[in-house]
């Protein structure tokens, strides 16, 4: 009898290996309850022997009793003094240096071409549409990536196992991986073949048994190393992959850090570590979502310590989840907004957070929550009942801009809106990228760019003849496209809005033209003059731009004084404090 007992408990500790996977290491809280449940085991096969009248009961029963004891000690040991009451200060710290950031400089101006407004929810709504027929009775589409593809950037989902049954008939794997563009929603591709070679994603979160990803990574060498965060990602020749990263905890069993990754093939299952260092190009994203929104909260809530009751100095993010977004050098950052702690909802200032490095940076800037700025572009085409995706945020003219798409109520994109984040009233919306940069360039001007930081991208002022002119009608709007002597690898743009004198403006004008360089071969034109024709202005003309004028001085000291009272605002009490000694010394 006690021999079955010994073979059930051994298959019971190989059962909780092979399904649970525990990591072997004293660092997770895995191990030592692993070593309880072989205590309660021992404990067990005491009680029989006792009931067998053997007298070797009792040390095998106070050995199980000890090492359940001495695990739950230490499991609970470990956990109070590494807790965060304990430990705020090193809590805070594990999301490393906080470092100040200058919008205008770290952040490019935006590549309309390239521009990132299609969302998770609408890559979701475009890619199920390409999954028709047969293979959709066999599959199922998975999480969605964002992820930079050579020069574009796309969502990557691959296709799964529905069930146990489907993965049995389809041992090879499932026949293909889905990319839809996060710039142009047009373009949404199945993908069954990388050099006419079939793709079978055999290795899958959806596998049974030695396919199931976890299990191959976990039976493949690494039952002692923490792994999480399965990304599936191609290369820049689309083959797949699984990304996963390997972590540390750094406080007791809590305090997550990650330590580099694991590049598992999809197809083959090979699989290879990296570090840190040595992470390949073309992976997009080392540390998870989880853990940097995490570190994130703890910074901002242990800025004082663990008793705070008065939230003095405390900062929360704006979102419950971050969202990825891409810098011009093509990395990812973990983008998230600050507040303050409290009944102001407005934004406070926002942090970039690289996805490879950790490296952080915080921009200062008082404006809107991603929430009302969704609104305000939402009004903007009310009558149309349009809804906004979550925004990215982008630099327009040295402007921090809220850059959306507006779906309708299938999901899918129509039109593109950008809103301006210290001001949400400011909104340009439009059929596509330029057209909504357009209109939002003109709703700045209409602000007289009062809104726009010192810091704002550098205007030109040329003085050059037009070599082609045409004129452009769109949604009852008129646009005017230059081609202009010695700039011919660009185009102009101008309306009547812009100013009058384009609608009159020929081939061989003169002209005058200030613009904004964004980069960008289409340039929206700020001021036009027509040097051709001198048109006179009347004396109430004159004094109402003086006036414009006065009033544009005005607005931008109220705009410095509240700049400086927010500013002041964001400071803790310490740095209050330090501030105010420094003045006295002076």
């Amino acid at each position: 009898m006690l021999y079955f007992v010994y073979i059930a408990c051994v298959v019971v500790l190989a059962l909780i290996g092979y399904f649970c996977m525990p990591i072997l290491s004293f660092g997770f809280a895995q191990l030592p309850m692993l070593f309880m449940v072989a205590g309660v085991m021992l404990i067990g096969i005491g009680v029989m022997k006792r009931i067998n009248h053997d007298d070797n009961n009792k040390g095998i029963i106070g050995a199980g009793a000890a090492i359940v004891v001495l695990c739950f000690i230490y499991i609970l040991g470990v956990g109070f003094f590494n807790s965060e009451m304990l430990n705020a200060a090193k809590y805070r710290a594990l999301i490393g240096e906080v470092k100040k950031g200058i919008f205008s400089t770290d952040v490019s101006p935006i590549d309309i071409t390239n521009s990132r407004f299609v969302d998770h929810d609408m890559a979701k709504t475009l890619g199920d549409k390409v999954l028709t027929g047969s293979m959709g009775s066999k599959a199922r589409v998975g999480d969605y990536t964002l992820q930079k593809v050579g020069k574009g950037f796309f969502w990557i989902a691959p296709l799964l196992h529905r069930g146990f049954f489907s993965w049995n008939s389809n041992s090879e794997g499932t026949p293909a991986y889905i990319m839809v563009s996060a710039s142009n929603p047009n373009d949404v591709r199945l993908v069954e073949k990388i050099n006419d070679r079939p793709i079978r994603i055999k290795y899958q979160p959806n596998a049974y048994f030695g396919d199931y990803l976890e299990r191959h990574i976990y039976m493949s060498g690494y039952a002692s190393v923490g792994v999480t965060d399965y990304s599936f990602e191609i290369d820049d020749d689309g083959y797949p992959y699984y990304v996963v990263t390997t972590y540390k905890n750094s406080i007791g069993f809590s305090g997550e850090e990650a330590t580099g990754i694991l590049v598992v093939d999809a197809m083959t299952g090979e699989i290879k570590q990296y570090s840190m260092k040595d992470v390949p190009d073309w992976v997009d994203r080392v540390e998870p979502e989880e853990f940097v929104h995490s570190q994130i909260s703890n910074w901002g809530e242990y800025i004082e310590g663990f008793v705070n009751l008065s939230h003095s100095g405390k900062m929360r993010l704006t979102h419950e989840t971050l969202h990825l977004i891409y810098g011009e050098n093509g990395r990812a950052y973990w983008y998230g907004g600050l507040t303050s702690v409290g009944p102001d909802s407005s934004m406070t200032s926002f942090l970039l957070i690289d996805s490879k490095t950790k490296e952080v940076k915080r921009y200062e800037l008082t404006g809107a929550q991603e929430e009302r700025a969704m609104a305000s572009a939402e009004g903007k085409v009310q009558n149309l009942g349009y809804k906004a995706a979550f925004p990215n945020i982008c630099n327009i003219v040295g402007i921090p801009t809220y850059l959306m798409a507006l779906k309708d109520k299938e999901g899918l994109p129509k039109m593109v809106a950008m809103v301006s984040i210290e001001d949400y009233s400011v909104v340009g919306v439009g059929n596509n990228a330029s057209d909504a940069l357009r209109d939002y360039k003109n709703a700045l001007s209409s602000k007289g760019n009062s809104i726009a930081p010192a810091s704002a991208a550098k205007a030109f002022k040329i003085t050059t003849t037009v070599f082609r002119i045409t004129n452009n009608v769109r949604g009852g709007n008129s646009s005017f496209y230059m081609v202009l002597a010695g700039h011919e690898n660009k185009i102009f743009v101008a309306t009547t809005d812009t100013s009058p004198e384009v609608a009159i403006t020929k081939e061989g004008d003169k002209i005058e033209i200030v613009f904004d360089e964004s980069g960008d071969h289409l340039v929206d034109i700020k001021k036009f003059r027509n040097l051709k024709f001198v048109l006179e202005k009347t004396e109430a003309q004159i004094g109402v731009e003086i006036r414009d004028e006065a009033t544009q001085v005005r607005k931008d000291e109220k705009r410095g004084e509240k700049n400086t009272d927010a500013s002041w605002e964001r400071l803790t009490p310490q740095e209050k404090a330090e501030l105010m000694n420094n003045n006295k010394k002076k």
